[in-house]
């Protein structure tokens, strides 16, 4: 068994083509689960990914503040404890709306990502 405690993990600021602003990202679970990945990701004024695929399911939980899940079609309002379960292989992005702050866990298979 192994026990983390996020408060004690580093968090670092994170950006790149997959994201529109920087975002803090904590990784919590990475490679020592041959199951899942779980990171923490908080996202600021308008920050948040650009339209992208896993092939893996991924499974997204709010545990601060209101952000914003979206596929190519539609736009969803989410808050704290609000889950949202996209499939694999379905275009979405993910963030904070202007002047808010999201912070979610991102719980995913072991999988790649690229941009929709």
């Amino acid at each position: 068994m192994i026990v983390r405690r996020a408060r004690e993990l580093e968090s670092r600021s994170r950006t790149g083509e997959l994201f529109v602003g920087s975002h803090d990202y904590r990784p919590m679970v990475g490679t020592e689960s041959r199951q899942f990945r779980v990171s923490e990701l908080t996202f600021q004024d308008g920050a948040r990914t650009r339209l992208h695929v896993h092939d893996s399911e991924q499974v997204v939980v709010v545990t601060a503040g209101a952000g914003i899940v979206a596929t190519a079609d539609a736009e969803h309002a989410i808050s704290i404890g609000d889950v949202a379960v996209i499939p694999a292989d379905e275009p979405h992005w993910h963030g904070a709306p202007r002047r808010g702050t999201v912070t979610q866990l991102s719980i995913l298979g072991p999988h790649a990502t690229r941009l929709a």
